[in-house]
């Protein structure tokens, strides 16, 4: 998509189209570029598109808060068990919670995408180099992959705050960090005795 937008406009600077961030190309093509008829489905499916994501992570924020911290449990009062009550109440502030988040990032210069993807991508060059830890490594200990991990994000903390790399080179360098110290601990680390 963002290449044929390119070609579209002919590689023109944002500021020739009016524009001051690249996450507003899309809408301006939508609003200018297309037929009413076509607008109006593309943005039914843009609005569709959200809704799920918003709708499935709302849902998983309110699963885990009630299963995991709230405790299930207490009768049934008006035909609507205590889960369900609790539920509704977890996804609503969940809503908060999301719109809170959009309310803080209104302001910024940089494009929504970009800004999403680099604060993922803080942790899960960790998760997946630990994933990677236990698929790829029968040494390594369940110490020596929490201790990865926690290095893991302790280097992408100082590469984010030094600015070393690209946001898009965040993701490899925590997964080659967490790689490199937990088969580092696993090589320190004594053999574990072989069970009977």
């Amino acid at each position: 998509m963002g290449v044929l937008l390119y070609a579209h406009f002919a590689g023109a600077p944002l500021a020739a189209l009016g524009l001051t961030r690249s996450d507003e190309v899309f809408p301006y093509f939508i609003i200018h570029g297309l037929p009413s008829g076509l607008a109006g489905l593309v943005v039914a499916g843009l609005f569709a598109a959200a809704l799920s994501t918003l709708a499935g992570s709302m849902s998983s924020m309110a699963s885990s808060v009630v299963f995991d911290l709230w405790r299930p449990g207490g009768s049934t009062q008006g035909g609507v068990s205590p889960e369900i009550r609790r539920a509704r109440l977890a996804t609503a502030g969940a809503a908060v919670l999301l719109l809170c988040s959009a309310l803080l990032f209104m302001t910024s210069t940089r494009a929504v995408v970009e800004t999403a993807l680099s604060i993922a991508s803080f942790t899960y060059g960790g998760l997946l180099g630990t994933f990677l830890l236990g698929t790829l490594s029968r040494r390594c200990t369940q110490e020596d992959a929490l201790a990865a991990f926690v290095a893991g994000i302790l280097v992408m903390v100082t590469v984010i705050s030094l600015k070393l790399v690209a946001w898009t080179w965040y993701t490899l360098v925590g997964v080659l960090t967490t790689l490199a110290v937990g088969l580092l601990l696993s090589r320190l680390s004594p053999t574990a005795s072989p069970q009977e």
